[in-house]
Formats: structure tokens, C-alpha cells, sequence
């Protein structure tokens, strides 16, 4: 057992200054988890009115270094725009790039980007790590921004990014080390790269990405449709308003406040880009109607696992319990350590993108970087994972991920209890209607664009389409950190269903509150009227559940759009195309025959914890 890792008790630190900041103001005066969110935006924005106010660069930095526990800003920035570089096939992308003044022979931290390379999701980036010392070249991915060609996501960035570290080669500037930095699709740039292993790429950093995305897409057996759409309207959107400089981020931030809401019911599925942008967005067509991994897009876009594992560079990892992309980032984790590896990885609380964790990822990068291209003591922690626990937000360490739990099961029974123990009675199956026209939402959750992923789960919980199962209240505080299951026995009158099972906990006030959940499509097998032992993974978790309160299984057939509501017909490929929808009858067995449980990594919290 390694040092990190010692069941029961497990080492749990203090957490980052930052964190620390936000959390210690906001309970004084008696903030919500949520308005913490808000707050630590308005702490951010408030500093950057400081920095306006004050002016001189070395005045900002210092604010900005003070407020969010960042190294000391030694350079002045000056700003290289629109350079040329060429591709293998002629096609000419730009970049800026950002030199530290004064610096003599600073390492390169590459970024390459859809989002705009002087846009919000890059500039305080590159801003932030050239005033400390490093020279940072921000490019505009092919088809996007002021480069040539046409942006077709995934497939041209791992021969466009190998021109572009041959590119740097040829730079009398450059000295031979490269870092690679990314967030969400940049991150996958710099996987792209980092695979073929450049001897110049001595660290890694990308948080929120992974190897490749039609797992993101249809791991579920469904499409994801929320992941999807929302992204083809970002980027149209984007598009659109270019001249701005707004960001993706900030479309991302700003869900809920658009002008219009994205049409997420429009059928057919693979024509849904009409409605929600105005015009055909190819890569959303090809997102929707490619179901297969063989096909030839997936097959050349895609990193394989052997690819992601055999990269040698430092690798940082890092995703959130509510990242969309979260079951991807820990497969990515696995593969390295695998291979022999020994990646870092992070696990905050929130969702795939908000302002906390981005301030994280910022003073992680430079001590990252600062430690494999400069040559500094690490002053990250040494535990290779490190993950935040839901609850009481107590940041844990550990050296694997899962780390070892007793495993427990708890049934459901009739009466709409979850017990420790099979039920003994032959009771009826419980019965609910999935009806396509009116499908069960998502809400909560791990929504791309999510800002408030953990909800009161009351509006959920009373529809007809679900049920729910609930524990006595707990007699002692467990702890959930791992990747739960759960084994439902189900029947359906159609030829194919989804399946969706969420655990909650429920306060002393009797608010539901979501934990995780896991959504996974099946086709019935032989004839109606034998129920199907349906298995599927929850989405992998950390947090603590007082004494006092209880623990809740929500089943329901849907979490649309987050996966495509299923017709009730056909395989995803066939259903892109339908407009036409059938009602499912359902049935969730719960006897002694048909134990129907959840399956959770818990275990019960020294007093030491």
C-alpha cells in the first residue's frame, strides 16, 4: 500500500491559497457553494479593475501574483502578431507570439488553438507565463481564426502540429525546450503532438481533454447531443463575432444568459445545426450520423490508446466530477500508468470549465513548467493524484486512482427503500412510462456548458418517468471515492431503452442533492416479457455523507440532452435520422430473483479524517 493510500484513513491536505481565499471569505459571510462560484468570478474581475486602474504591467502582475498565490512576474511582454507558418501542403496558419523582454534563452510553451489565439481562452495564458520567463507561441489551428484552410476538429492537428514543432526547430530563437500547454480542445493539440514524441517536448499540461472524443460521444451506446450541439453553436457563434475576441470560455460561463436557447428537441437529430445556427456546420453532421469508431473519420482523427500511452514527456492531467469529459481524462490516466508512466492527475469539484479551476490550472502550469524546462524544485505536491472530496472540500491525496474501497451494495426494494439487504418478498416490479415527446431532462450534472451541476433534485424526482429509492437516514459519516455501479433489472416494451441511474444524498431538510449518475443504452434481448440484468457504470466520484442524512437512487430512461433521447427504434446511426417517436413501458424489478443495487467504493472515516 503506498504511502497516499492507507484505507481507512487517507492523507487530505489544506487545499490551494486560492481555494482557501474564496472559501474562508465566503463562509464568513455566509455564502453558498454556488454563490462561492460567483464570488471567486467577482474576486477575478475585481482584480482585473485594479489592474486597469494601476496600469504598469509590473503593477498588475503584482496584484494578480498577490491575489491568486502566483510566482512573481519578472518580464515585460512584447507581442510578435500574425506569424506565418507554413503546413506540409502549402497551408499557411498564423501565430503570435509572446517574448519575455530581457530574457535570454527562455524555453517554449506552444498552444494551439480553434478558440482565437488573442482571445480570452488564450491571452492570460500566455500573458501570465511569458512575464515569468517563458516564450509562448499561440497559434490559430487550420481553418480557424486568421489561419488558412478549413477547420475540420480533430483530424489535421497531429501532422499540422508536427510542422509546427519542425517550424520551431528552424527558429534561431528557440533552444530546444518545449512545453505544450491546453484546456479542453487545445489539450488535445498537445496530445496530438506530444504522441510522436519530440525530443524537444520535455512537459505536458492538459487539463480537461483527452486522447480522443468518440468516446465522449457515444461511450453511452447514445449521442451525446449536448456536448455536440452546444459546441457547433460556440463555434458558430464565435465565428460570427471573431472581431470581438470573445472566447469560448466566456460563451461556456454564460450559458443561460444567451439570446436564444439552443433547440435541443429539434428532430431530425442530424439536421438540429439548421435550427440552432441558421446554416449546415459539417462537423456537428458528422458528429451525429458517424456512430461507428471505424469509420474514417473517427479512425483518422482519433488518438489510440497506445498512442496517449507511449507518450514519455511529463504528463499533467486534470478534469472535475462534473467535467463532461471526466470518465475520458481517468482512461487517459490508466493508459499512461500502464505504460509505465507517471502522470499527474487533479480532480476538482466542479464543471468542465469555471473560474476557480482555471486559476488552478494557471499556477499549476508555470510550476509545471518551471520545473521541466527550468529546472526548479516542483512546488506541486508530490502525490501523483490528487482529488477534491465533495462535501467538506477537503483536497485528498492519493497514488492510484481508484484507490482501494470496500465495495457495498444496496437494493432497492417496492416500497421505494434502499437497503443492505436483498429483499425476501416476491413484490411486483415498479412501472413508469419514457415518453420521447416529453423525455425525462438532465438536469444537473455533467453538462458542457454546466455552471450549476449539483442541484435540488425535487423537480426530477416528482415526474411519472422516474422513481426513486431512498435509505433510513445514516447512523455515521461515509466517505464515496471511487467508481460506483449499479445492476438493474429491467423490462421494456420496445426494442431499445436507455437507462438512467443517479445517487443523490438527501439533507436533514429533506433536499435532494446529486452526487453522480450513469446513463447507458441497451436493445432488448429475445421476446418481451423477460426483464434484462442491465448493468452501467456511474460517472467516478469523491464525497462525504453526514450522519443524519440519506442516500437516494433515482431510475429513470433518459438525461436528454445530455444523451439524445432514444426514440425507441433503431440503432444512434438510424435515429439521427427519425422524426417520428414511440413511448417505452418500463419495468424495474426489485425481488429476491431480480436484486436490482448500486454498487459504492465506501468506507467509514476515521476520526483521524
Amino acid at each position: 500500500m503506498g504511502r497516499h493510500n492507507r484505507p481507512p484513513a487517507y492523507r487530505h491536505t489544506g487545499g490551494d491559497r486560492t481555494d482557501r481565499i474564496f472559501k474562508t471569505g465566503c463562509i464568513r459571510v455566509g455564502l453558498t457553494k454556488t454563490r462561492w462560484k460567483r464570488a471567486s468570478i467577482a474576486v477575478f474581475a475585481i482584480a482585473l479593475l485594479l489592474a486597469a486602474v494601476l496600469g504598469h504591467w509590473r503593477g498588475r502582475s503584482l496584484i494578480f501574483s498577490a491575489i491568486f498565490d502566483l510566482p512573481i512576474a519578472n518580464y515585460g511582454v512584447e507581442i510578435d502578431t500574425d506569424i506565418a507558418v507554413e503546413m506540409h501542403d502549402g497551408i499557411v496558419l498564423y501565430a503570435d507570439i509572446y517574448r519575455p523582454r530581457g530574457a535570454e534563452q527562455p524555453p517554449t510553451v506552444l498552444m494551439r488553438t480553434p478558440y482565437g489565439k488573442a482571445a480570452a481562452s488564450t491571452r492570460p495564458f500566455a500573458m501570465a507565463l511569458a512575464r515569468r520567463g517563458y516564450l509562448v507561441v499561440a497559434q490559430d489551428v487550420r481553418g480557424t481564426g486568421a489561419s488558412e484552410g478549413v477547420f475540420t476538429p480533430l483530424l489535421h492537428e497531429r501532422r499540422d502540429g508536427g510542422d509546427t514543432v519542425e517550424w520551431l526547430r528552424r527558429q534561431l530563437w528557440f533552444d530546444g525546450r518545449l512545453g505544450l500547454f491546453g484546456l479542453s480542445y487545445i489539450g488535445f493539440t498537445a496530445n496530438a503532438i506530444a504522441v510522436d514524441n519530440p525530443a524537444e517536448v520535455k512537459a505536458v499540461f492538459v487539463p480537461v481533454t483527452t486522447r480522443g472524443f468518440y468516446e465522449v460521444y457515444y461511450e453511452t451506446g447514445g449521442f451525446n447531443l449536448d456536448a455536440a450541439l452546444s459546441w457547433a453553436v460556440i463555434m458558430q457563434r464565435q465565428k460570427a463575432n471573431s472581431h470581438t475576441g470573445i472566447s469560448i470560455w466566456q460563451k461556456l460561463l454564460a450559458r443561460g444568459r444567451e439570446q436564444a436557447p439552443i433547440p435541443f428537441d429539434a428532430l431530425p437529430v442530424a439536421a438540429a445545426d439548421v435550427a440552432a445556427t441558421g446554416e449546415t456546420v459539417d462537423f456537428y453532421r458528422t458528429f451525429a450520423t458517424r456512430t461507428d469508431p471505424g469509420s474514417d473519420y473517427w479512425r483518422l482523427s482519433s488518438l489510440s490508446e497506445n498512442d496517449i500511452a507511449g507518450i514519455t514527456a511529463p504528463v499533467y492531467l486534470a478534469s472535475a466530477w462534473y467535467d463532461t469529459l471526466l470518465p475520458r481524462v481517468l482512461a487517459d490516466y490508466s493508459a499512461l500508468k500502464s505504460a509505465g508512466r507517471e502522470p499527474r492527475l487533479v480532480i476538482g469539484d466542479g464543471p468542465h470549465i469555471d473560474t476557480p479551476a482555471l486559476l488552478r490550472y494557471l499556477k499549476h502550469s508555470i510550476a509545471w513548467f518551471d520545473h521541466y524546462l527550468k529546472g526548479r524544485p516542483l512546488s506541486l505536491t508530490d502525490a501523483p493524484v490528487r482529488i477534491r472530496r465533495m462535501g467538506d472540500s477537503a483536497w485528498l491525496e492519493f497514488d492510484d486512482w481508484p484507490p482501494d474501497s470496500p465495495r457495498r451494495s444496496f437494493y432497492l426494494s417496492a416500497e421505494g427503500g434502499l437497503h443492505r439487504q436483498i429483499a425476501s418478498t416476491g413484490a411486483g416490479p415498479t412501472h413508469y412510462v419514457f415518453d420521447p415527446a416529453n423525455p425525462t431532462p438532465a438536469l444537473g450534472g455533467p453538462l458542457l456548458a454546466a455552471t450549476d451541476p449539483v442541484i435540488d433534485n425535487a423537480q426530477l424526482e416528482a415526474r411519472p418517468d422516474t422513481v426513486v429509492f431512498t435509505t433510513e437516514a445514516l447512523a455515521h459519516d461515509i466517505d464515496i471515492i471511487g467508481e460506483p455501479s449499479a445492476q438493474i433489472y429491467v423490462e421494456a416494451d420496445r426494442p431499445t431503452f436507455d437507462l438512467f441511474v443517479r445517487l443523490a444524498y438527501v439533507d436533514e431538510k429533506g433536499v435532494s442533492k446529486n452526487i453522480t449518475d450513469g446513463i447507458r443504452r441497451f436493445y432488448r434481448q429475445g421476446a418481451a416479457g423477460h426483464p434484462l440484468a442491465a448493468s452501467l457504470n456511474l460517472w467516478p466520484t469523491a464525497i462525504r455523507v453526514r450522519a443524519g442524512q440519506r442516500l437516494r437512487v433515482t431510475v429513470a430512461s433518459g438525461a436528454h440532452p445530455r444523451i439524445a433521447r432514444n426514440l425507441g427504434r433503431g440503432n444512434p446511426a438510424e435515429q439521427a435520422h427519425m422524426t417520428t417517436m414511440d413511448a417505452t413501458s418500463i419495468k424495474i424489478y426489485h425481488d429476491a430473483e431480480h436484486p436490482s443495487h448500486i454498487n459504492l467504493p465506501l468506507r467509514t472515516p476515521s476520526p483521524a479524517d
